[in-house]
């Protein structure tokens, strides 16, 4: 029973992290998941009991998987991890690799024009280092289809636009697959165009956006919390935006993206004072 358990301890562990998009694990953990319990259905002989609860257990999981693999949220957020990219989905004359690509052609098309093809800004922010789950990182790794190269790299010499040429440039995995538990390292590396490197500015629009999105609840849930701490009975009146800004000033402060000294607010309200004094 241990057994099973660690299967959906360690996966909802990873998908709980705060530090790191998990909205592009979705597809690749329900996988896992499935053959993790493929895997000790084989090969274990069970008591009646048990095999009962682990078939159910699978039958509930890949409800939920079919119904994942046709969320087009999860699919972009999936094609935009430079680790799975559309390598995750298999063979390229597969149906399920062909359906992701046109898909996020279609995203990639709805972004280039709305942005400028010559816009680079766009500053990811600094990701924490995540500990442990190495080994469920690798067995994801060790999870991603074998025939998946089996064929030639598309032909990106031979591109008509500079549009065209970003999307296969990515597809073929230009700039790496870069580690997997970092997906916004890479894209801070190769989100603009350098004199040493071509980046990827539309794409990089959409990985911002679709990587934000968190993969479960708990985040949410976890900021829900802390917001009863900060709307204290002396506090109960402040208003949703002064709320939202309370929060966001909090966190931001906590994971350094702005540097905050006390000292010299305080200096500066001295002198402040002694101006208004001596005036």
């Amino acid at each position: 029973m241990i057994v099973f358990s660690q299967v959906f301890t360690e996966v909802t562990n990873l998908m709980s992290h705060a530090d790191m998009p998990t909205l592009p694990f979705v597809l690749p953990m329900y996988r896992h998941m499935e053959k993790k319990l493929q895997t000790l259905k084989k090969g274990l002989t069970l008591p009646p009991v048990f095999s009962t609860a682990l078939n159910a257990g699978l039958l509930k999981l890949n409800k939920y998987y079919d119904l994942a693999r046709t969320n087009q949220f999860y699919v972009i957020a999936t094609v935009c991890h430079p680790t799975f990219c559309l390598n995750w989905f298999g063979k390229r004359h597969s149906d399920e690799y062909q359906q992701a690509k046109a898909l996020f052609e279609h995203v990639y098309e709805s972004y280039s024009q709305a942005v400028p093809v010559g816009s680079n800004s766009v500053s990811p922010r600094k990701p924490k280092k995540t500990s442990g789950n190495d080994k469920l990182f690798e067995s994801l790794w060790n999870e991603m289809p074998s025939d998946s190269e089996d064929e030639s790299l598309p032909d990106i010499q031979g591109s008509s636009s500079q549009t065209s040429d970003e999307l296969e440039q990515y597809f073929s995995g230009e700039g790496g697959q870069g580690e997997m538990k970092k997906p916004l390292q890479w894209w801070k590396t190769h989100c603009k165009t350098t004199e040493d490197q071509r980046g990827f500015p539309i794409i990089s629009r959409i990985a911002r956006d679709f990587l934000a999105i968190p993969g479960t609840s708990v985040s949410v849930e976890r900021l829900f919390s802390k917001s009863r701490h900060l709307c204290s009975d002396v506090r109960s009146s402040m208003k949703a935006e002064t709320t939202t800004q309370a929060m966001c000033a909090k966190i931001w402060l906590k994971d350094g993206l702005f540097e905050f000294h006390s000292h010299k607010l305080i200096s500066h309200k001295i002198r402040s004072s002694e101006k208004s004094v001596s005036n």
